[in-house]
This record gives C-alpha cells, structure tokens and sequence, in this order.
C-alpha cells in the first residue's frame, strides 16, 4: 500500500513543486507563543469583519483564512486565502487588497471577483520590502460601493514574517515551507504551510488524500468550518 508521504509526492511532482512529503502525517497547526517581558503572547489575531453590505446575501461575510493566534509566514511576501461569497448585484465586479501597518497603506490594488464564491488565493506581484518580526495587517474588501465605503463588506487579518525555528531550520534543509507543510504547521508557520496545500489541491483536485490534508489543518486552526468551500483558484490583480 503506498504511504501518504508517497501519493502526496506523486499529486506534487505533477505540479513542478519539489514538495515530497508531509513527514508522514496530516498537517496540525499549533500556534507559536513567544516569551515576552510580560510573560507570553500569541503572535497574532483574527481582525474585525464587515459582513452585509449592498452586494451579498444578508448574514454573508469575508473569510479570511488565518488562524486566531501565531499568523507566521517565512517568505517576504505571504499567498493570502480568502473565502469570497457570492455577489448578488449586477455590475459589482471588483475586490480590494489592501497591505498596511501603524503608518498607514502599504499596497493597495483591486483585483475581478470570481463569477462564483469559493477560496482565492491573493499574491501581490511585489510590495514595499517588508521587515522580519513586525506586525502587517491585510485586508480584503468587495467593492460594492466605490464612494461609500461603509457599504463594503471587509475582513482583516494580520501576518508576521519569521524564521522557522532552529530545530525545523534544519530539518527543512534546502526545502521551503511551502514545500513541507506539516513540519513548518507544527512550528506555527500558518501562510506557508496553507498555500502549499492549496497549490497541491488545485494541481490535483481529485486526490483525496490532498482534501485530507487541507481539512486537517483547517480544523487544527479553528477554521474548519471553510474547508468544504471549492477552492476556485490563485487570482490575479488589476493593472
């Protein structure tokens, strides 16, 4: 019988991805806690939400997929995943991402909305450098009303960008997070180990082993509530 680690190298080698396992088990997120001078603290929140608006069903919202606590990522500029819902109004056809910290607007750029809800995968062509171990804040908006923006639902979420720790450093070896997703998750990597199986799930959506895999670390994350959601696919911007 073929391991999980084997049919999971075999969905990924198909893609291009130099990813070959999953260190033998389904991914689970465990939040990193780091000490501080006042004792200890999750690296990260979930931020608020608009839901409603003018142009999706009462009660719908923006979902962002970032965990409660420690929204880690190792790369200079994180995949971010969002659950769209469904535009009820003729003629609404643009989202927002927007990347900013304490002083304002980093990045800010719209992007087509999907002609059906689902997951979307969000990745800025390039943004001003970002620094290690400091707290950014993104933000997704569907522009229901370009004038009034209390009409826009909006979701927020944060992400800080670190090294794995010392003992995954070495482990990892040439590999990315992205590319050993169960390791990097069990260190509090939530953005790398994310967008490494989405990436899987959509090079092979059949594999049933992958839906797993990404249901385990959503529910690890408090976020399995999303993980039946149809991923529709990794979405460009706007000139």
């Amino acid at each position: 019988m073929f391991s999980f680690s084997f049919i999971l190298a075999i969905a990924l080698v198909a893609k291009g991805s130099t990813l070959a396992q999953l260190d033998g088990n389904y991914p689970a997120f465990e939040p990193r806690v780091e000490p501080t001078q006042d004792g200890t603290r999750g690296t990260g929140t979930r931020g608020p939400v608009r839901d409603g608006g003018t142009c999706i069903a009462e009660g719908a919202e923006i979902a962002l997929l970032v965990p409660a606590n420690s929204p880690l990522t190792t790369e200079a500029l994180p995949g971010f995943l969002a659950v769209l819902p469904l535009v009820t109004e003729e003629g609404v056809d643009r989202g927002e991402l927007r990347i900013f910290d304490e002083e304002g607007s980093l990045y800010r750029s719209t992007f087509p909305l999907p002609d059906t809800g689902g997951t979307i995968a969000l990745s800025p062509p390039e943004i001003p450098e970002l620094e290690p171990d400091v707290t950014y804040n993104w933000s997704v908006r569907i522009l229901c009303n370009e004038v009034d923006n209390s009409q826009n639902p909006i979701s927020v979420g944060e992400f800080r960008i670190v090294e794995p720790t010392p003992e995954v450093r070495d482990a990892l070896g040439s590999d990315s997070c992205t590319e050993r997703p169960a390791l990097c998750a069990r260190d509090g990597i939530w953005y790398d180990s994310l967008e490494g199986l989405f990436e899987a799930r959509l090079a092979d959506p059949d594999n049933e082993e992958l839906d797993a895999a990404w249901k385990s670390l959503l529910e690890s994350a408090e976020l399995g509530e999303y993980a039946e959601i149809p991923l529709v696919g990794r979405w460009a911007f706007d000139e």
